[in-house]
């Protein structure tokens, strides 16, 4: 049905398909309508044998990412995800 299309959220891609994901860094606010979506891709996506690194980010909001500058939890999302991208592209 539309309303479970894997176009629209990973979550309900074919397991054959999680099964082919590298390896992933999910991070996930606290304050996100989204939240709950990101940490069930993560299970998903552990379930079919990829390494996913996933991390919660306290009293973070959806835009906590943009808000490094004004919110604290926004400034240790981006620095976390500046090295999981670092670590990622040299290994």
């Amino acid at each position: 049905t539309s309303g479970q299309n894997w176009n629209a959220s990973p979550v309900f891609a074919p397991k054959e398909l999680l099964a082919k994901v590298p390896k992933t860094y999910i991070a996930v606010s606290e304050i996100d309508v989204l939240r709950n979506e990101g940490l069930l891709y993560g299970k998903l996506l552990k379930e079919q044998g990829v390494e996913v690194e996933t991390k919660v980010f306290e009293r973070a909001p959806h835009t906590g990412f943009l808000m490094d500058k004004l919110v604290p939890a926004g400034a240790l999302l981006f620095s976390d995800a500046v090295q999981a991208v670092t670590k990622a592209f040299n290994s």
